[in-house]
């Protein structure tokens, strides 16, 4: 065969012309497929003959006895049927999407907020509800076609789990390095609280009966000397919990807070030794009621709570030194970091742009150049992975008992694993793209 014989239609470009529409009722459609104003059916190939042929053999029997403007007529008014078909088709797609990308909406908030799974039917009656009050019946009626059923809810929870668990799993991948933080949790925890002297008398004398033996041993001196030094030591303790407990905290920052702790016991031991108790509002107001009490005897156990704390924090003794450096490379002593370091430290400490700036921690880490500082950049990388703390793992636990509550006891492992995820996870979710992939959404109620 010749290659004249073996060509391509669409090498021939062939142009749809305006009068096949009204002589043989087709359009070119927006696929630029000519397609039948009568049976909506799509030729492939582009070519008066296909057209003619086809409109004799269908069509022709009916609407042959049209001619000029009527056969016009005809024609605007099959074009109109199509076009209203389509868009009917197009609006139905379009609210069955806002339908879903509503449900998707629903059930992401429902989870951070740690809510039931049921709660989503209780919302959609309230958001109808609330359009029967506006009279605003075509609001409610969109409301009424948003899927929020228990399942429907439960279905929408694991897409958007798995999707916050593949966006985790890339930026993993894409991480230099990471870490792990793991800890364990149990089901009950006891809180306790402490109360002043006169505050527990008068409780148990105005709530308690038969109290009077209790009410007698809260007049032992030596209790309440106790109980005032156990106050004031534990509010203290607390400050610097809740300093470790800070969201996005390096371990620079971490150590800095144990440290300082541990500059304030020896603040309260040297106090102590000369019975000032400046830092101890309650032992303080317990020496004013009780003349010549002495709490000098308290500063063995502030030895050894300092003891205590050096053993448990032993190991941020072998970061102290990248602690140093990382919190002050401008001025660091060179030639007592680690060599493969040294060279870019002498570029880093005489770069005009960076020994003068203001900006400390992290954010100056991210001032350095990776084409001109790779090792530092890369060491710090390193150093702020480090998890300082199980706070964040403290925080998922606390969402656990949240959401397995007494009441809600019988969730599956994996229906768990999905919520916890996404209440506690600060990924922003691609609800277009949830949506999306369904290639036809449909509202199940």
């Amino acid at each position: 065969m010749s290659n004249s014989i073996l060509r391509k239609v669409d090498s021939e470009n062939r142009a749809f012309k305006s009068e096949w529409e009204h002589d043989y009722f087709f359009i070119l459609n927006k696929d630029h497929k000519q397609q039948c104003l009568v049976c909506f059916q799509v030729l492939a190939v582009l070519k008066e003959y296909n057209l003619k042929r086809h409109y004799t053999t269908n069509h022709k029997q009916k609407f042959g006895k049209h001619s000029c403007e009527s056969r016009k007529v005809v024609c605007d008014q099959l074009k109109k049927k199509l076009f209203q078909q389509k868009s009917l088709f197009t609006n139905e797609t379009k609210q069955q999407e806002e339908a879903l990308l509503a449900s998707y909406f629903v059930t992401y908030e429902l989870m951070k907020a740690k809510k039931a799974l049921s709660d989503g039917e209780l919302i959609k009656n309230c958001a109808i509800k609330m359009a029967e009050a506006f009279n605003e019946n075509k609001v409610g009626n969109k409301f009424q076609t948003v899927p929020l059923s228990k399942q429907t809810v439960t279905r929408r929870l694991e897409d958007i789990s798995n999707q916050i668990s593949n966006n985790v799993k890339d930026i993993i991948a894409n991480c230099s390095y990471s870490a792990i933080a793991l800890d364990e949790s149990i089901d009950v925890s006891d809180t306790n609280q402490l109360l002043l002297r006169h505050e527990i008398a008068t409780f148990l004398r105005e709530e308690v009966a038969n109290s009077a033996e209790l009410q007698k041993d809260f007049e032992d001196v030596e209790l309440l000397r106790n109980l005032a030094f156990l106050t004031n030591i534990t509010q203290h303790l607390n400050v610097l919990n809740l300093q470790l407990q800070g969201k996005k905290q390096t371990i620079c920052q971490m150590v800095g807070f144990v440290d300082s702790f541990h500059k304030k016991l020896h603040l309260f031991k040297s106090a102590l030794d000369k019975n000032n108790l400046l830092h101890f509002p309650c032992c303080r107001k317990l020496s004013e009621e009780e003349e010549g009490l002495e709490f000098r005897d308290y500063t063995e156990i502030i030895e050894d709570l300092s003891s205590e704390f050096d053993r448990r924090f032993n190991d941020f003794e072998s970061f102290r030194p990248d602690i140093s450096l990382f919190s002050n490379p401008i001025h660091c002593d060179i030639e007592s970091q680690p060599g493969h370091l040294q060279l870019e430290l002498c570029e880093l400490q005489c770069d005009p742009s960076l020994n003068t700036s203001q900006v400390t921690g992290i954010d100056f880490w991210k001032l350095l150049s990776p084409e001109r500082y790779p090792l530092l950049r890369n060491w710090a990388l390193k150093l702020c992975s480090v998890f300082a703390s199980t706070y964040i793992c403290e925080t998922a636990f606390s969402s656990l008992k949240h959401v397995k509550s007494k009441n809600r006891n019988r969730l599956s492992d994996v229906v768990l694993s999905h919520i916890l995820r996404v209440a506690t996870s600060q990924l922003e979710v691609d609800f277009i793209s949830l949506v999306s992939s369904f290639m036809k959404p449909q509202c199940s109620h």
